[in-house]
């Protein structure tokens, strides 16, 4: 089994990016949308309710972390390829068409629902694992308990209780090489915060100002 990028430079693994800026569409990427799936585009289209996108949503992340699986088991071991060390969390194409799939629909369904907290707060999680790595906690089940019933929690020091358990990830995405793709991500958690007022220590608000300290400057 070899690397995924076996002789790839800084500049190479760069120009991958950014892969949600501007904002991917089936119009502007046509393979966004599976065979499989067109029959539940067709019912969003006419009928677009939250529980559609939310099913939608979930179940092509399932697909696609099958397919995420099966690329990985193609390659070698992260530790034996330095690019891993770079790409983190979006060294395989599979990695980096879910992100741009799954990127859409959260955005689809956000510009029907824009003030529903529990698909921000969704979307925004999910992104930062393709971007900063899996969570630091994801091991336990306690934790994973308690960020699960976070998604039901509106009040400002409950869920800021939360995200500080839920702030520490691993294996992330270079600054540098991937800086385009953190600006996104920033931008992902501001557009959080302004259409959200009311939760003004929300998870967006909290992870939005460590990552603005996080990633190093472009050169």
């Amino acid at each position: 089994m070899s690397p995924a990028f076996p002789s790839a430079s800084a500049e190479e693994l760069a120009a991958l990016f950014p892969l949600t800026s501007p904002v991917p569409t089936p119009l502007s990427h046509p393979h966004l949308i599976h065979p499989s799936t067109l029959a539940t585009e067709e019912d969003l289209l006419a009928e677009p309710t939250f529980q559609r996108w939310w099913d939608h949503i979930h179940n092509t992340r399932r697909r696609l972390a099958l397919i995420q699986q099966d690329e990985l088991a193609t390659l070698g071991p992260a530790a034996d390829d330095p690019t891993a060390a770079v790409l983190g969390p979006l060294r395989t194409e599979a990695a980096r068409l879910t992100l741009q799939t799954v990127t859409s629909f959260y955005e689809r369904a956000l510009a029907v629902f824009p003030t529903s907290f529990k698909l921000w707060k969704s979307y925004l999680l999910f992104r930062h694992s393709l971007v900063l790595g899996p969570s630091a906690v994801a091991g336990s089940k306690k934790e994973k308990a308690g960020l699960k019933s976070a998604k039901r929690k509106l009040d400002t020091a409950e869920l800021l209780d939360e995200v500080r358990r839920a702030a520490d990830w691993e294996g992330g995405l270079d600054g540098v090489v991937g800086y385009e793709e953190w600006r996104a991500l920033i931008a992902t958690g501001e557009r959080m915060v302004a259409w959200l007022p009311n939760v003004r220590l929300s998870l967006a608000l909290v992870v939005t100002l460590q990552l603005a300290d996080a990633p190093p400057s472009a050169p």
